[in-house]
């Protein structure tokens, strides 16, 4: 999956934060179905947003705050992604190398050799 710098930039302007965690989301969504089908994602808001990631009987879970949500969108283009996706990874979520510089513009690390 392939991402765009100038979009990014011009989406983070003009987009509400909740508009731009869905569409983040949405973004991990499509590189997990690269993947596998089966995993979707939900996002709730209660106090705090809950980004939530299902694969079968599999469970993973990010809590983010209003405000971690709006220091993350204007710290760094792809900061809210690099976030969400150690998060996940932190609790389990396998990472593969995927087609396109999405990954690799998020999780540089797991490029590094």
């Amino acid at each position: 999956m392939n991402i765009n710098g100038m979009v990014r930039s011009y989406m983070i302007q003009i987009m509400e934060d909740e508009d731009f965690l869905k569409h983040v989301a949405e973004l991990i969504e499509r590189q997990l179905h690269e993947w596998y089908l089966n995993y979707e994602i939900f996002i709730m808001k209660f106090k705090d947003y809950e980004l939530v990631v299902k694969n079968g009987d599999q469970y993973y879970e990010v809590t983010l705050t209003q405000q971690e949500l709006e220091i993350m969108r204007f710290k760094g283009l792809y900061e809210l992604d690099h976030r969400l996706w150690t998060a996940l990874m932190d609790q389990g979520l396998v990472v593969m190398k995927g087609d396109g510089n999405y990954l690799e513009t998020v999780l540089p690390e797991i490029y590094k050799s």
